[in-house]
Parts: structure tokens; sequence; C-alpha cells
């Protein structure tokens, strides 16, 4: 919409990769067997989707089916690292490890209109670190930072460049991080018990895990387990095998306490926005004539379960009327 600059955002991070490792900037998929082959070629990358709302309209399922809505299936086992293949007719397409990152954004609007509720209870949205945010200042010019953009770009370029064998491995947590991550996770479950029903159960199950995965990032980009190059030496001495400490930890909770909130925070809106969506759409169905249940069903493509509440309220309401002639539920 030009205000949340959403684009601006998502841009800034791609452009910092693309200077760096332009091979690493993926493109985004037409179909489930195209998403299949460009990790098989590329198995490391980043997809920016800067109007993800596009990418959900175009891979909603549809009646008469939609080849795009493939992707979606295929999307969950490439977040989680899991082999994927196709089959060919001569041959079998096949990605073993897949690295994929999604920098997305979208306004709640759209957000509301183009998802499915299976993307919630799936498990799809809730595998995003969801941030939730207005803008709060006003338009202005803002000022670029060339000496830290190519700080970073150089630091990637380095991070690419050394062999998987050169960095120490992780070990695991401190006592201090570990016990401060388990006190999170209760905190994260018992909170979980509190919300208003089921749809929240992926956003926060996943909470403790962005936790863990964000604490060994920081504690990465803070230099643990990194080759060192001592100065006159020709050749890096390899990196050290290293613990996440608490500071890393406190700021990784920090973070995915913010997802947390953020995403139940936006499905809270989307869930209020979407019980008006739905009664505009029976509205519609209805019309000005008599109606059968059935072709009020297909026209708002709503479930029965759905749709029966929505029409009880509207009759209650007194905008539309309810007959029961010939025994078979109608309505205007």
């Amino acid at each position: 919409q030009g205000y949340e600059r959403k684009s601006t955002a998502t841009g800034l991070a791609t452009r910092l990769l693309e200077q760096a490792l332009p091979v690493r900037v993926g493109l985004e998929p037409g179909s489930g067997e195209g998403f299949v082959q460009g990790l098989a070629d590329n198995p490391q990358q980043l997809l920016e989707m800067s109007e993800y709302g596009d990418f959900l309209s175009k891979t909603r399922a549809r009646s008469g089916g939609n080849y795009q809505a493939e992707i979606k299936k295929k999307l969950m086992p490439a977040w989680d690292g899991r082999r994927l293949s196709r089959k060919l007719s001569r041959r079998t397409v096949v990605c073993a490890h897949p690295r994929l990152n999604i920098l997305a954004a979208i306004n709640q609007a759209l957000l509301s209109s183009e998802s499915e509720w299976h993307d919630w209870e799936g498990g799809l949205n809730s595998r995003y670190c969801i941030f939730f945010a207005y803008r709060e200042r006003r338009q202005g010019l803002g000022k670029g930072n060339p000496a830290q953009e190519e700080a970073l770009v150089e630091w990637l370029k380095s991070v690419a460049s050394t062999p998987d064998s050169m960095y120490g491995k992780c070990l695991g947590l401190t006592n201090a991080a570990e016990r401060e991550w388990t006190d999170f996770n209760v905190a994260v479950d018992e909170s979980g018990l509190l919300l208003p029903d089921d749809k929240f159960i992926g956003v926060y199950g996943r909470a403790p895990i962005h936790a863990l995965k964000m604490a060994v990032l920081i504690e990465l980009a803070e230099g643990s387990g990194f080759p060192t190059q001592p100065p006159g030496s020709p050749n890096p001495i390899e990196g050290q095998d290293f613990r996440v400490g608490l500071r890393s930890m406190l700021v990784a909770i920090d973070f995915a306490t913010r997802c947390f909130m953020g995403a139940v925070a936006i499905f809270s809106g989307v869930e209020g926005t979407r019980d008006m969506q739905n009664r505009r759409k029976v509205l519609d169905a209805i019309g000005d004539e008599w109606t059968p249940i059935g072709r009020i069903t297909r026209r708002a493509q709503l479930l029965k379960k759905s749709l029966y509440p929505i029409l009880e309220t509207l009759v209650a309401e007194g905008l539309v009327e309810e007959s029961r002639e010939y025994g078979l539920d109608k309505a205007r």
C-alpha cells in the first residue's frame, strides 16, 4: 500500500545477499514440480515474497483443482530439510538436503482474505518467524549505511567460502542457557492452555524451537565456532566446538516471544475479519430469491458446519428469512 514499506524491508535483505551470493537468491516457483526442480538445482536459497498475498492467492485450493496449490504441500518438508523428489518418465529429480529460507511480507487485510484455515492449522504459517508491526513514524527519507552494508556483504562471502569442516560443532547449551530455555518452554506451554482454541497450537508449539534455532544463529554471529586467521599465518585455524550461552539464549527467547505474540495478534485479527467476510459471502450467495442450502454452500464455498452458525445469526438478526417448504431448507 506504499505505507507499510514491506517491500523496502524485504528488499534490503535480498539486496545484500544478491551482492554477496547471487546464486543463493531463488525465483518464486510456478508449480510444485518447478519448486522441487529449483531446489534440486540450488538446494540453498532464499525466496523473497514481498507480496505474500499474491502467493497465497495463486496457491489457494479451488474447486476443479489448482496445480499451484501443490507448492504449499512441498514447502513444509523443504522448510524442515527433508528429502524432496519428483518423478519424470525416465528419471527422478531429487533434492536430498534442501536449505530453504523465505522472506515474506503481507498486510493483515490480504492475510485475512487470501489465507486458508489449514495454512494456520496445518503448520504452514507457524513455520515462519512472524512479526506484526504498525508504522508509528511519519514518512521520511531513510539514510543508507554503505559501510555497514559492505561489511555485511563481505561477511556473507567469507562464511559461504569457508568449508563446513572448518567450523566448530555446537555441543548444545550451557547449564544456564538450558535452564532458561526449559523455563521458556514451560511458560509457552502454560500460556497455550489459555488460548481460545486449537488453531493456535502450531503457533505456540513452535515458539521454543524458534528460540533454540535463533540462539544457535546468534552464537555463530558472535563468532563462536568460526575459524580464525592468526596474523601472518597463511592458513586459518579450525573453529572450536562451542555451547550456546545464556546471553544468546536470552536474546533468542525475546525474539521468539515477539514472534509468538505477533502471530497470536495476527491470527486473532484474521479470525475476526474472516467471520465478517464469511457473513458477506453468505449474504451474496443468498441474494434476493429463495435459495436452497446446498446452493448457498456451493456459492459461498463454505462447509455446512461453518455455514449453519452464520445462517442462524443472520436469521436472528432479521437479515434473511428461513423456509422449510417441501422439507428443503431455503433462505432469502
